[in-house]
């Protein structure tokens, strides 16, 4: 049986502690950094230059980032100024910062700091005055978009380096606690994957899909975990599913884009096109669910990321409910989204909490860069982002027993079109995403599109694809016996 971390473990994680810094945003643009207790525990303003000096420097690494020619040293030189700054703009003349981190070093401890937005006029480091707190504006605070996870001193970031920072964003005053445990003895996932036929790339959903699976699998036979994948990528599939049962973490895979009205996941339609889905959207059908999901993963470029005066897709998710929301800052390839997402997947399933799991695959990225040539590294370890409204999160308990209530999703229900003596699939009915979507597409629409090749390649360089379309007035679904043409012709029918 997979090795689980317990409540209080042994080792480093054991004697880890939390470092509690506030920044409170002020309405003349400043923001006043405090520490919960001594050195800094003093409020100390810094000033609405500073804090555009700070953006400046953030605005920087997006543009080296996603320069078209990627140049490692000028992203290097240009997250290196920026995590230098932020490090002094919370350890201030005090030391704050620096002395914790030495005395936690002195211990051999992991190092672990939530970074606590607040609303100023009267917040304070216990959150006093702090509740009453729009939380659409704590997902619009100044310091949100700041690119903590570059934090970095002398010796570089510290997020990237053994042993590893620990880092948490949370929206709200929240006071630090021990970890809460999930529902049941495990982890139950909804994974949907979308990518567009009329969006390029196409992505391998189904390669990421099989990786996901792989990496749950030992946990899934201990009941330790449950994971269903959702055979198509709209918001309306999303919503039919979390209305039938409450799931710990929703996973979104596909491409996410920043656009002038701020950021979206490039979903599915009913017919497998393009469908921009804005942050309030998804929420409108996440708060339809029987319970909102503890986690929401966006293994999607952009979903983490800023603009001026956007809040990004992750605080959105959270300032309307989502306890923590893991997302990409900016464009990741496939292959490293999905082997993320697996890592991520594979340390909640062993009693990691969101921070945790989310600082262990930093590690990884980080490690795998530092294995490469410099043409040839992702830089990825500095975009996975978790923002969250209880920085302490949720982990497996495995003191409570193991899944039990929740059979695995692989039984074959069948059912009659009404009226008729077809017999038709209900559940178990999979693999035919792109087949179903042609189908629907011809039924409702007369119309039929050339499907396109998958391609590998970043997701956020997602682009609209204008192939041909011919008119048709019905289709012909041929193939051996015992292959599931009814079942898929009646699905088809079911759905329009």
């Amino acid at each position: 049986m997979p090795a689980f971390r317990s409540q209080m473990n042994t080792g480093q994680l054991a004697l880890a502690q939390t470092m509690l810094v506030d920044i409170a945003a002020e309405p003349d643009g400043s923001v006043t950094v405090r520490w919960g207790a001594r050195p800094g525990h003093q409020p100390r303003v810094v000033s609405a230059a500073e804090v555009a000096q700070t953006q400046a420097l953030v605005e920087a690494v997006a543009l080296a980032e996603s320069a078209e020619h990627r140049d490692h040293a000028a992203i290097t030189r240009a997250r290196v100024a920026l995590g230098r700054n932020l490090f002094a703009l919370i350890d201030g003349p005090e030391r704050a910062l620096a002395r914790r981190l030495d005395a936690l070093a002195a211990q051999d401890a992991a190092p672990v700091l939530t970074v606590r937005l607040l609303a100023g006029a009267g917040s304070s480091a216990d959150g006093a005055g702090a509740e009453g707190a729009d939380a659409a504006d704590l997902a619009q605070h100044p310091a949100a978009g700041w690119r903590w996870t570059l934090i970095a001193d002398g010796a570089g970031p510290l997020a990237a380096r053994a042993p590893g920072l620990s880092l948490a964003v949370q929206l709200g005053p929240r006071a630090p606690s021990e970890p809460d445990g999930f529902e049941l003895g495990g982890v139950r996932i909804l994974f949907m994957a979308f990518s567009p036929e009329d969006t390029q790339p196409v992505l391998d959903y189904e390669g990421e899909e099989e990786i996901v699976l792989n990496a749950v699998a030992d946990f899934v036979q201990d009941g330790r975990a449950r994971l269903r994948v959702v055979e198509h990528g709209s918001l309306d599939e999303l919503r039919r599913c979390v209305v039938g049962r409450a799931y710990d973490i929703v996973h979104l895979s596909g491409h996410g884009v920043m656009t002038p009205e701020g950021p979206r996941l490039v979903m599915e339609d009913e017919v497998g096109l393009c469908h921009m889905v804005s942050p309030e959207e998804l929420l409108r059908v996440l708060r339809r669910a029987q319970r909102l999901p503890r986690v929401v993963m966006l293994s999607s470029c952009h979903s983490a990321g800023t603009r001026t005066g956007m809040a990004s897709l992750t605080a959105q998710l959270v300032a309307g409910g989502v306890e923590s929301a893991i997302g990409w800052v900016q464009p990741v390839r496939d292959d490293v989204a999905t082997k993320a997402a697996a890592d991520i997947y594979e340390r909640l399933c062993t009693g990691a909490t969101p921070a945790e799991a989310v600082a262990f695959t930093r590690q990884q990225l980080a490690e795998a860069d530092r294995d490469k040539p410099p043409h040839q590294r992702s830089h990825a370890w500095g975009t996975l982002s978790l923002v969250t409204r209880s920085a302490a999160g949720v982990r497996v308990d495995d003191k409570r027993e193991p899944l039990s209530d929740e059979p695995v999703d692989v039984h074959e229900t069948y059912d009659y079109l009404a009226e008729g003596r077809m017999r038709v699939l209900q559940t178990g009915f999979i693999g035919r995403r792109r087949p179903l979507q042609r189908l629907i597409r011809i039924l409702t629409r007369g119309r039929d599109r050339a499907p396109q090749d998958p391609q590998r390649a970043r997701r956020g360089s997602a682009r609209a694809s204008r192939g041909g379309e011919i008119r048709c007035s019905g289709a012909v679904v041929l193939g051996m016996k015992g292959v599931g043409k009814s079942s898929l012709a009646g699905r088809a029918i079911q759905r329009v």
